[in-house]
């Protein structure tokens, strides 16, 4: 149970430290915060669903804490790539 409390407050950290903002609901209005952002958001939904998927796992298989663990880690960078693509090609023009 504490698992599944814990994996919105993670996934809220990363939105945060990754975005620089602290409310995910609201666009920023500037464009050069606007793609760290996305990228914020984007991460912080890959690590939530990640989560949730790892917990099904955890006690609907029971699968191996490390294993859950190492798979929770996998496919939140695998959710995070194409993200982190499309930051990387962003080009703000002032």
């Amino acid at each position: 149970m504490l698992l599944i409390l814990c994996i919105p407050v993670v996934s809220y950290l990363l939105f945060v430290f990754v975005s620089e903002t602290t409310n995910p609901f609201s666009k920023v209005k500037s464009p050069l915060r606007k793609p760290h952002w996305r990228l914020g958001r984007s991460i912080g939904i890959a690590s939530l669903v990640s989560g949730f998927l790892s917990v099904y796992l955890l006690y609907a298989m029971g699968l191996n804490p490390r294993l859950v663990l190492a798979l929770y880690i996998a496919m939140t960078v695998t959710f995070v790539l194409p993200s982190l693509v499309k930051f990387k090609r962003t080009r703000v023009v002032l």
